[in-house]
């Protein structure tokens, strides 16, 4: 089998006019050049170079098959050399997906100042309750609450928004405002459902108990 490296090898070569002047190019030994392309003219079945005592020239083979590769060469160069550039800034499109009210703790405003900062940045948010499948749909970046319960990603954990107990004031009005834990048991309070039935709620005190 071919190896594509010993074509672009070979591009090279041909430009240069000596496997010296190739070698340094590439960081390459000269007597390694010479051999890898002496293996693909053996590999193709036709001489490619003639070397004399002052340069190097193409056969008619070997300059029907480099007129034919020297663009593709060329090409695949340039588009390693784009992707490279491309990593330094980011850019593209990234999805991301979390629980239906992500908005009310992120605000809009969030994404604005992170677009300002990445312009060439594209934001696309799947906003659903339900778990999404982060390969199938595609998502880049996925906000999920409670324990890491799957493998194989890269996870980092945030800072979660501080979180208070409210009434509305008819209902105060009516049944009157707790002042002790135990007086808060005897209210009706809204909490969110856990497989048990059962939701816990840790409250910090004044000086942090």
């Amino acid at each position: 089998m071919i190896d594509f490296n010993d074509i672009a090898l070979f591009v090279q070569a041909a430009r240069c006019g000596s496997f010296s002047e190739t070698g340094r190019r590439v960081g390459m030994p000269p007597n390694t050049v010479s051999r890898r392309i002496q293996e693909l003219a053996e590999h193709l079945g036709s001489r490619l170079m003639q070397r004399s005592t002052r340069k190097l020239t193409l056969t008619d083979a070997g300059q029907e098959f480099h007129d034919r590769c020297a663009e593709a060469v060329d090409s695949l160069q340039q588009a390693s050399q784009d992707m490279t550039a491309g990593q330094k800034v980011p850019s593209g499109l990234v999805r991301v997906a979390s629980t239906a009210n992500f908005l009310d703790f992120y605000t809009p405003e969030t994404a604005a100042a992170f677009l300002e900062q990445y312009p060439q940045v594209r934001l696309e948010f799947l906003l659903d309750d339900a778990m999404v499948d982060l390969i199938a749909d595609r998502i880049d970046v996925a906000f999920r609450g409670g324990a890491d319960s799957e493998t194989g990603y890269i996870a980092h954990r945030m800072p979660v928004p501080p979180f208070a107990l409210f009434a509305s004031p008819d209902y105060v009005g009516k049944h009157g405002s707790p002042r002790t834990l135990a007086e808060l048991t005897r209210h009706r309070c809204l909490a969110t459902p856990r497989p048990s039935g059962r939701a816990i709620w840790r409250l910090m005190g004044p000086e942090g108990v």
